[in-house]
């Protein structure tokens, strides 16, 4: 039997929130990488941003795509286990595309409900030609060297991702935000970006050039870019590796386990928490559940005393935006409990707990009245600027510019290594120029640019062969 929340209940759960969420806004935009992101998209994050304060909501992956015992890969039936378990869709809708580019219909009406939609990214090995569990050695290496072989098949995979989120267009003709989670659980050992197979430098150029790709090139402007190693807290943190705060919008973490899942989830979701404030950006936790799925729970009410109840007690764990976990394809490989299982019972209760947020109790995510609309300081536009260093990776020199208009041409450069180290400098710098930079040994530098009548400075990222 279906349970649904009370309707009163819902009803003021919700108004609760859209005022919280309103009066929130009113203060700031918060600091997304893209500050070109069309105006949906900046509320979408702004919305992410503040509902951490108060609630969690709660994702799951391929929700409408497929079930136990059904697949709609057309979109069009709208049916869900999370649907059949509580009367209710999750906030968050998941896809991955591992599986094509299938997901318009799914997007789209996911996104008129209101939901907000994730796209991760298994990605094949683009040197092998095999799938994204084929490790080998100095793959991301060979990505990095310019017009590489494997370096053209990541761009034409990056193009059928731009091709798809361009027809991602809502009743009214505007680009469906989306977030964008690429490169996943680096700090493990099983797809091919992962720590032992390419170096921390050589990780964030691929992420950049990524970002740099899609924004650059194929002008995409509504994608929120999430960021999520696997149980930070127990491989080695965030710094490492962590691709900067002009191509990251949410930090996050997956984490998956069958005991001691209490002391994982916490300790994950301090650090991500923390550090995520750190840098002005939304924590989430980008993936979780018991390893294997819900069916080896060993606690029947696994979703509130496991996982909810030890988020809610820690000041600082609750702080995370959503929570999403994987997907219902089998029954012995699923994550959203059915009404015969031992789990059903405390999925509901988990459901209607005051804390959690499914689509029913979501507010308005997109609506662009609520971003603040403030003139720009001069101190402030260096810091927005869209900029792109190519060629990237770079072998003789490298250019900086800028997509837009600008309010002065002429910056101070300068190269500097990962130690922080200065290596060049050019006072007078005009955009588009070159900067010669073919003695510099091979590995990641930074570029920083500094206005002349500006306090603040941009740094951005670039790899030398």
């Amino acid at each position: 039997m279906q349970s649904t929340k009370y309707n009163l209940a819902s009803l003021f759960k919700s108004i609760v929130l859209t005022l919280t969420l309103v009066l929130t806004s009113a203060q700031s935009i918060a600091a997304q990488s893209d500050l070109s992101a069309t105006c949906q998209t900046q509320a979408l994050y702004q919305q992410l941003k503040n509902v951490s304060s108060d609630n969690l909501l709660f994702g799951h992956q391929n929700t409408t795509l497929e079930g136990i015992g059904w697949v709609d890969n057309n979109g069009l039936a709208d049916r869900s286990d999370c649907l059949e378990a509580v009367g209710d869709y999750p906030a968050v809708y998941g896809f991955d595309f591992v599986r094509g580019f299938i997901f318009q219909q799914h997007t789209i009406r996911a996104h008129e409900r209101g939901a907000v939609i994730t796209f991760s990214d298994h990605m094949d090995n683009f040197q092998t030609g095999g799938d994204a569990w084929n490790v080998q050695p100095n793959i991301v290496k060979e990505i990095l060297v310019e017009n590489s072989a494997a370096q053209q098949r990541l761009i034409q995979h990056l193009n059928q991702v731009a091709d798809f989120l361009n027809t991602l267009v809502d009743k009214n003709g505007d680009l469906i935000p989306v977030i964008y989670r690429p490169f996943h659980e680096n700090t493990g050992d099983w797809f091919w970006w992962s720590a032992p197979y390419c170096t921390p430098e050589e990780y964030v150029a691929l992420w950049q050039f990524t970002v740099d790709y899609l924004r650059g090139s194929r002008n995409i402007h509504h994608v929120l870019y999430a960021y999520s190693p696997s149980d930070p807290a127990f491989s080695g943190g965030y710094e490492a590796r962590y691709p900067g705060n002009a191509y990251v919008d949410i930090i996050g973490f997956d984490s998956y386990a069958t005991v001691l899942y209490e002391m994982f989830l916490v300790a994950n979701a301090q650090l991500v928490v923390e550090f995520a404030e750190a840098n002005d950006k939304v924590a989430a936790l980008t993936e979780f559940g018991v390893s294997g799925g819900v069916q080896f729970a060993e606690n029947p009410d696994w979703f509130t005393t496991t996982f909810l109840q030890p988020l809610k007690e820690d000041s600082i764990a609750r702080k995370l935006a959503y929570a999403h976990t994987w997907r219902n394809d089998r029954p012995n490989h699923h994550w959203v409990p059915l009404p015969e299982e031992a789990t059903h019972t405390d999925f509901i209760a988990f459901y209607e707990d005051e804390f959690t947020v499914f689509e029913q109790d979501l507010p308005d995510m997109y609506d662009c009245s609520l971003v603040t609309s403030t003139s720009i300081k001069d101190d402030q536009l260096l810091a927005q600027m869209d900029l792109v260093i190519s060629p990237n990776p770079a072998a003789d020199y490298i250019r900086v510019e800028w997509s837009g208009s600008a309010f002065e041409q002429e910056f101070g450069l300068s190269v500097f290594n990962s130690l922080g180290q200065e290596l060049l400098r050019v006072e007078d710098y005009f955009m588009g120029s070159r900067v010669i930079v073919e003695d510099l040994p091979s590995g990641v530098y930074f570029i920083k640019l500094e206005g002349k009548r500006l306090e603040k400075k941009r740094s951005i990222a670039f790899f030398k062969q």
